[in-house]
């Protein structure tokens, strides 16, 4: 009868299945092999192809101006001496107010 193993952090394994090894990857049944010297070599090449996933990155820091106006709305208000190019919205911040369009509209 034959042994089978667990390779790395128990991701893979080879088990016994009759006179044969069957390879286990994250609970899936992969393919059946004769020996052990099989199923090491495919777990090997398996591995090559189906890299671990990397963590996701953490978001950069904003830049110390983005920073600075996140941070310091109450200042843009007091320096914000024109009411015509920005509108103040409910959460205490200032947004640019859209010129309207001087385009002529087609006529039907």
């Amino acid at each position: 009868m034959k042994q089978g193993f667990i390779i790395g952090d128990g991701t893979y394994a080879a088990i016994p299945f009759g006179k044969k090894l069957m390879i286990i990857h994250n609970g899936q049944q992969m393919d059946v092999v004769n020996t052990e010297k099989q199923a090491r070599t495919w777990i090997q090449q398996h591995k090559k192809m189906n890299p671990k996933p990397r963590a996701p990155r953490k978001p950069r820091a904003a830049p110390k101006s983005q920073k600075n106006q996140e941070s310091t709305p109450v200042q843009e208000q007091k320096t914000d001496s024109s009411p015509k190019k920005s509108k103040k919205i409910p959460n205490g911040n200032t947004v640019p107010v859209k010129k309207p369009s001087t385009r002529r509209k087609k006529a039907p």
